[in-house]
Formats: C-alpha cells, structure tokens, sequence
C-alpha cells in the first residue's frame, strides 16, 4: 500500500540511459518528496523497529554514470557515519553478459560501456570474492574506486584508472587483484555477480539499491534521491537505540539541496 501511494505522488520522471538510468533526475517538489520519505519510513518503522543493523545490497557498474554519482555523492560522503548500523554489499556487474567459448572452454563478458568496465567490474568482483580482504578493506576499497571519480557522462571515467591508488588506500594487495582480474579467478568472480545480480528480483538497470530485501520503487527513490533521504532511510530501519549521532542530527537539520548545508550538518557529528 505504501508503495502505490508512493508513486501515486512521485511527480519525478526517471531519465534512462539504455538500461543505465537514474532516480537523480526526479522533480525537486520538497512537499511531495517529504510526504513520500514519510511513507517509506512509517514502512520501514513497522517492519524493522528492533532491528540494530541493516544491509544494504549495491547493484552496479563501474562506468554507469549514475553508479558512479550514487556513490560519490551520497554512499560514500555519508557511509563513514552510518557504519556503525549499516553493512554494505557490492554487486559490481551491472547489465554484462557473459558468453561461453565451448571450443575454447572458457567465458567471456561484455559489458554495457565497455572493455574497461568489464575489467573494473572484474577488479571489484576479486576484491569483494577475496578471502584475505577485510570488509573495512573492502569498502574503503570500493568507495574509493567508484566514489573519488568524475561524473560526466562523456568523461574518461577515474574508476578505470583507480585500481592501484586505491588498493594503497585500502591496503590490500593490488598484485593479488590485477593477476585475479586477468585469469579465471576473474571469471569466477564475475559468474558469481552474475548469479547474485540475476537472482535480484527488482533488477531493472544500474544502480539497483536493496536495503534488508527491500527494493521495491519507493525504496530505490528514497536511497538514491540524496543524502539527507538516504540517511533517514537507513536511521529508520533500525530501533533508535542503535542510532549513531548522524540519525538525531539529520532528523532535526533538513539538508535540502544545498550540498554546503549538507557537509556542515554532517560535520556536526563529528
């Protein structure tokens, strides 16, 4: 019920780009948008109240610019502050293919923008796979590949060329990393991105965004649409007791879309 009054008054048309589209194009009508952020967390509240953690699942792409802004401006400028309640799952694989060479027994993929995103979709994919990567490594790994880059479409993106940097951010052992992306442990890696983005129910393009299962329309515009609504979506799917100073903050400072107001609300928690 939620999510038909939901998209009875969503007045935002979503931009596609193929199958790489974007909730970042929606209308800017606060009054809808705080009625709509409303309903979701009334939803949320009902079905999480006792829960002290969420997950949230990440289906991406390396080269989609709207991936790439989804993580830049708002996963990775907010995560640090919400850590403590939120665990992040990545799914970098997006709307590749893969095909299978019986003559030569092996598997290939192709991906929607190209060479270079499949090799860092691959990167990803052994990182995230890896057995001697930490999930503090891996994130601070992955935000860093998709979250310090540029956004413009036509751009040669900063994900392709941030696999060594931010492997030395991270710590992790790029060597590791760059011979898995080349051989088959690649290819593994990447079947099981694969598996795990088929398996997405909701799936319609990148970014997909499932949060504790949900990934429902309502639910992809009110992580995607913003900081301030992708804080208070996730404040709202734990009890309040389990809440990190982020969430009381937010709830009393609107950020609106002033990105200056934003950081120096986020700041404050600090």
């Amino acid at each position: 019920q939620g999510r038909k009054l939901f998209m009875y008054i969503r007045i935002g048309v979503c931009e596609f780009d193929l199958h790489c589209f974007s909730y970042y194009t929606l209308g800017t009508n606060m009054r809808c948008y705080l009625l709509a952020l409303a309903i979701v967390a009334a939803t949320l509240t009902d079905s999480w109240a006792t829960q002290s953690k969420s997950k949230l699942q990440i289906y991406y792409e390396s080269g989609c610019p709207y991936c790439v802004r989804l993580f830049s401006k708002i996963i990775r400028p907010t995560y640090s502050y919400l850590e403590s309640i939120l665990d992040l799952e990545f799914v970098p694989f997006g709307n590749a293919y893969s095909f299978y060479w019986s003559q030569y027994g092996i598997t290939t993929f192709t991906c929607q923008h190209g060479p270079q995103e499949c090799a860092t979709n691959t990167f990803q994919a052994c990182a995230v796979q890896s057995d001697d990567i930490s999930q503090a490594q891996l994130d601070e790994l992955i935000l860093c590949v998709m979250g310090y880059t540029r956004t413009q479409q036509n751009d040669n993106y900063g994900t392709y060329n941030s696999w060594e940097f931010c492997s030395a951010m991270a710590q992790v052992d790029y060597q590791a990393l760059y011979t898995c992306t080349t051989n088959s442990e690649g290819t593994a890696a990447m079947t099981v991105m694969q598996k795990l983005t088929s398996a997405q129910p909701n799936y319609a393009g990148t970014p997909t965004l499932s949060l504790n299962g949900n990934s429902t329309d309502a639910m992809q515009e009110a992580l995607a649409s913003g900081k301030q609504s992708f804080v208070n979506t996730v404040c709202a799917s734990v009890d309040q007791q389990y809440w990190p100073p982020i969430c009381k903050v937010s709830a009393n400072n609107p950020f609106s879309d002033d990105e200056d107001r934003v950081d120096k609300v986020l700041r404050t928690t600090q």
